[in-house]
């Protein structure tokens, strides 16, 4: 097993426990560089995956697709499905739109829009509802990490509490002003070069921030550790490279036990095994899950009780996308 250092204390509903310090050195108070942090992931060996989309198997854990809604956003690149606000859903659009995230009703319809101030939208392209630095606390990570040219010298992750919808915020535009201590910007740099990168989710055990890229020959796998991020260092690791291409979203469920990365055609499933880590279980090959057709399909999210959801850009077309549900089977 690859074994993390990690600061954060799990919930208690988290079936397995990390027992977690880290060290630091080169804490000279006169020094401009962050903390020299000490984890697991220096020693990390990046799996290779071995099979292609065509050898894998065909998991029985979900149903058909149904179709609950459509929504009226011509670029919806990422989707959550909210926590405080139950049977709706966040969605953005990517480069060329605003710092807004929309909160959906389930049918599809525009709720209230909430400008987030103080983050920029270069190019968001996913974003993904799950715990953070405060206990029992919901947050939502917003990745501005597209790149289409390769070209970005900086990427980030915009962090924050997830607002509270009230209904007399209907149809409202609001500004949601957070202090500068919870708008928190988490810069990400990578080993090598740029990268497109439009899947993204997060280890609810660790806080760890992964990343997947789009535009390599198969989609390589990058981990930012909360040990690092935490104290000021923006450099990923490399995990691995799966044996597709051209993720496009990712999502992992409330306890980390279920995560799916998709691309345009299909939806690559894994189910986490007794005792494995995130990364243990994106080593091993994945079976393929339901998959709507879409016209450009960008983004997934889990909801509290295991069923995913997707959507899809507009396109080419006129007609506003569906939303999807994927229900869990045997789902009570």
């Amino acid at each position: 097993m690859h074994k993390r250092l990690v600061l954060y204390t799990l919930v208690a509903s988290f079936n397995c426990l990390w027992i977690a310090s880290c060290s630091k050195t080169g804490d000279d108070p006169g020094s401009t560089e962050p903390p020299v942090v000490q984890d697991g992931w220096a020693d990390h060996i990046p799996f290779e995956a071995e099979y292609t989309p065509a050898m894998l198997q065909w998991t029985a854990d979900y149903q058909e697709s149904i179709a609950i809604g459509r929504h009226a956003l011509e670029e919806a690149s990422g989707i959550a499905c909210s926590r405080k606000n139950p049977g709706m859903f966040w969605v953005h659009e990517d480069s060329g739109h605003s710092n807004i995230l929309y909160l959906l009703d389930s049918d599809g319809k525009t709720a209230a829009r909430y400008r987030i101030v103080g983050a920029t939208n270069i190019d968001w392209e996913d974003i993904e509802i799950a715990v953070g630095p405060e206990a029992g606390e919901d947050y939502l990570y917003i990745a501005d990490t597209g790149d289409n040219g390769e070209t970005r010298g900086n990427y980030v992750v915009y962090r924050i509490v997830e607002p509270v919808f009230n209904e007399s915020d209907r149809d409202a535009f609001i500004t949601y002003n957070q202090a500068a201590s919870q708008l928190e910007v988490i810069p990400v740099r990578y080993p090598d070069k740029s990268h497109d990168v439009e899947a993204m989710w997060v280890d609810p055990a660790t806080l760890d921030i992964y990343l997947a890229t789009k535009r390599d020959a198969s989609s390589m796998l990058f981990v930012l550790p909360y040990s690092r991020y935490d104290n000021g260092d923006a450099m990923t690791v490399l995990a691995g490279t799966f044996g597709f291409r051209e993720a496009s979203a990712g999502s992992t469920d409330a306890d980390g036990s279920r995560l799916i990365v998709r691309n345009r055609q299909q939806f690559f499933y894994w189910s986490r095994q007794g005792g494995e880590s995130m990364v243990d279980m994106l080593a091993r090959e994945p079976m393929l899950t339901t998959a709507a057709g879409e016209v450009q399909g960008e983004a997934v999210c889990f909801d509290a009780a295991g069923n995913y959801y997707s959507t899809s850009e507009m396109g080419n077309t006129t007609l506003p996308p569906p939303i999807f549900k994927y229900p869990l089977v045997n789902n009570p």
